[in-house]
């Protein structure tokens, strides 16, 4: 039988696959706190200029002179900008950490795929999530701001690592129906974690143990390394086919499956394994050289506006942590919608109407009058 008709022996959705998948899911949460991290802990708090005996807040005008030191006494929360004096001339160090993480994020993305793809999807995901919460916990006792930077990074880099894995493990162990089902679930887990983050945030002001408590969740990969199976499509590519069935009846036990044994098919196989799948055959011919450079390009595009607009949400009028939870939250309907919409009317016409209105809206927000701004904001942010 080929890997699709042994899915339904064993069971497309059964109990085995729905634990994978809220293991797996509820750490998306997890990752939207370290993706939206330096939104709280880079934040600038209110602060003073102190020259001699002279205290002025905030930065000193252009034709004064530079303050001797900065004082953060009085504020409401503390953050890396009070720990290592990032305002005025050095604030847009505060912005560089977000921006070492996102590079060490890229970086993840790109070696945690090949490695996923080299050797299996279950080590990566349960080595890396470890991972985040080691450099996490490294970075809060860094001794300056150029080693918390070397930290960030590499939190970046298994951040980025395991978020490719973590989608792929759940929908490579159900049916095909219910990979769209799964991945929406995905997706909710992550817009409800900004939204919770930035309730941690609220009532959590020390930057110093915001970062621990949002580092500490990824000790879950403990459980991980008890509970996760290979997974047999991975493992039939491979050409391990006694593994991959294996695998399966792994999945059928756990899922009280009634089938006794699992034979895959063997034509092929050799090929599949053999035939080393390069970069540049996603570009070979002018099919998937259109599919290829449209979906970068569209993934660039969606990336650059659903991160800059939820990462500056903090910066908009009115308080920093109610504008944080609404861009999470708003996107939770959205998602909903997307999945009945992707089953009624088919992927391209959802992903190329949602395009259009969320373009629509982004432009809203600069033309919109300023009172207007934010509702064209909150339309904008779903439909990306």
């Amino acid at each position: 039988m080929d890997i699709e008709d042994a899915f339904r022996q064993v069971g497309e959705y059964g109990p085995l696959q729905r634990r994978v998948l809220w293991t797996m899911a509820i750490p998306q949460a997890f990752v939207a706190w370290h993706h939206l991290h330096n939104v709280f802990v880079g934040a600038e708090p209110q602060f003073y200029c102190i020259r001699g005996t002279e205290r002025t807040k905030g930065c000193p005008k252009t034709d004064q002179p530079a303050c001797d030191r900065y004082d953060f006494t009085g504020t409401d929360f503390t953050s890396v900008a009070s720990e290592w004096n990032l305002v005025c001339s050095e604030s847009y160090k505060s912005d560089m950490i977000q921006s070492v993480y996102m590079a060490g994020l890229l970086f993840g993305n790109l070696i945690g795929g090949y490695i996923a793809d080299q050797y299996g999807r279950r080590h990566i995901s349960y080595v890396s999530i470890l991972l985040i919460t080691v450099f996490s916990l490294i970075a809060v006792d860094a001794s300056s701001y150029s080693h918390y930077l070397v930290w960030r990074f590499l939190a970046g880099g298994f951040t980025g690592a395991y978020g490719l894995v973590s989608f792929t493990i759940p929908t490579e162990l159900v049916g095909a129906k219910q990979r769209g089902f799964v991945n929406v679930i995905m997706t909710i887990v992550y817009a409800l974690g900004i939204g919770s983050f930035a309730l941690l945030a609220y009532f959590i002001r020390d930057w110093k143990q915001l970062s621990v408590l949002t580092a500490l969740p990824g000790l879950i990969g403990i459980y991980y390394y008890r509970i996760l199976p290979e997974s047999p499509r991975w493992l039939l590519t491979q050409g391990r086919i006694e593994e991959a069935e294996h695998a399966l009846m792994y999945i059928a036990t756990a899922n009280s499956s009634s089938v006794q044994t699992i034979r895959l098919q063997r034509s092929n196989v050799h090929q599949a394994k053999t035939k080393q799948s390069r970069l540049l055959d996603m570009v070979q011919n002018s099919t998937l050289r259109s599919i290829t450079l449209n979906n970068l390009y569209t993934w660039f595009v969606n990336s650059m506006v659903f991160y800059g607009l939820t990462m500056k949400a903090g910066d908009l009028n009115g308080d920093r942590y109610l504008n944080v939870a609404l861009a999470g939250v708003i996107e939770i309907p959205a998602d909903i919608v997307t999945l009945h919409m992707m089953d009624i009317y088919g992927r391209r016409f959802t992903y190329s109407w949602s395009m259009l209105f969320g373009g629509i809206f982004c432009v809203g927000i600069i033309i919109a009058p300023e009172s207007k701004a934010f509702s064209a904001y909150l339309f904008c942010l779903p439909f990306v």
